[in-house]
């Protein structure tokens, strides 16, 4: 026996592209629906709410991209190095 006596709801945000994983899932997208529910793509909404950066977060990223500039700057110049002066070294070294 089957039951969906929850709140009405005209309208239930979902990331509508991800799979039904379950038939629980199926089952209470189906009750809900047929007690006039719709249901609304949530992924541009968060994926806007996320995209909006605190100063903190954008100074953690400015240095976070200054540390990997200067790592693969290192890199770079370690391989040219090893090129340079044609030396034989094992690639778990570089």
């Amino acid at each position: 026996m089957t039951r969906f006596d929850g709140p009405n709801l005209s309208k239930v945000g979902l990331f509508l592209d991800d799979k039904e994983d379950s038939d629980l899932t199926k089952l209470i997208m189906k009750k809900m629906t047929g007690k006039g529910s719709s249901f609304m793509n949530m992924k541009d909404y968060v994926d806007q709410a996320n995209s909006v950066k605190t100063a903190n977060e954008l100074q953690n990223t400015k240095i976070a991209s200054e540390f990997a500039e200067w790592t693969f700057n290192k890199i770079i110049e370690e391989v040219e190095a090893i090129f340079e002066y044609d030396k034989q070294v094992k690639h778990s070294h570089i």
